[in-house]
């Protein structure tokens, strides 16, 4: 990592099998209804981090706020989105309906928000799974209508059980990953989204044209 690396995300650290084991039973697919059993997402319903169930996602959530400077965010008890992907391909897979470069605040969230990426499993046989991070939503070159590589501000490459953590409003994209693998390898990540409190508009008192200084938060 480097120091334009940290302008886009920090690194947590590397879990423990046993950490692993902990989190996939609590986000287990046997245990909600899927709309597509063969589509391996599955987004769960928020929770406060008061109520959280799993301990490894509290304190990633902690870590994550410590490492950012956000520690007063988990003060507010904010809501926290986890979203599962466990996605098997083969070399015949297709590649078609993966994301594009974007911020996760158009995410589960819905609205700003601080994401955790827990990659939980990262066959050694697949390639092009790094996570590229991006200064603007459209980096391309002036001659062209393709995303330039000279255009990615950084990337991470990661190994099963890495963590990483970065801020609302950050462009991103995972790699156009694939592999020669004629037997199914799994890429398995689960993405925790800590969601920004969202505060009270300001009210204008029509009357006079200004704005209401009672109704403001201060």
């Amino acid at each position: 990592m480097t120091k334009e690396s940290d302008n886009y995300y920090r690194y947590i650290g590397r879990m423990k099998p046993e950490n692993t084991k902990e989190v996939l039973d609590e986000y287990d697919f046997s245990k909600v209804k899927m709309r597509n059993p063969n589509n391996k997402t599955y987004d769960w319903d928020p929770v406060r981090f008061n109520d959280l169930k799993s301990n490894v996602i509290s304190i990633l959530c902690e870590q994550s706020c410590a490492i950012l400077g956000t520690q007063d965010l988990l003060i507010t008890n904010p809501e926290v989105f986890v979203e599962r992907h466990h996605i098997e391909i083969t070399k015949d897979s297709s590649t078609g309906g993966r994301f594009g470069i974007h911020t996760d605040d158009d995410g589960p969230a819905g609205g700003p928000c601080q994401t955790i990426l827990y990659y939980y499993n990262i066959d050694e046989n697949i390639t092009e799974s790094q996570l590229d991070f991006y200064r603007s939503e459209f980096p391309t070159c002036s001659n062209s209508a393709s995303i330039c590589n000279n255009h990615i501000a950084c990337s991470f490459q990661p190994v099963t059980g890495d963590v990483l953590t970065f801020h609302n409003g950050i462009w991103h994209c995972p790699g156009n990953y694939k592999t020669e693998s004629k037997t199914p390898v799994l890429r398995g990540v689960i993405a925790i989204f800590i969601k920004h409190p969202v505060e009270p508009k300001p009210v204008k008192n029509k009357s006079i044209g200004q704005i209401n200084k009672c109704c403001s938060v201060m």
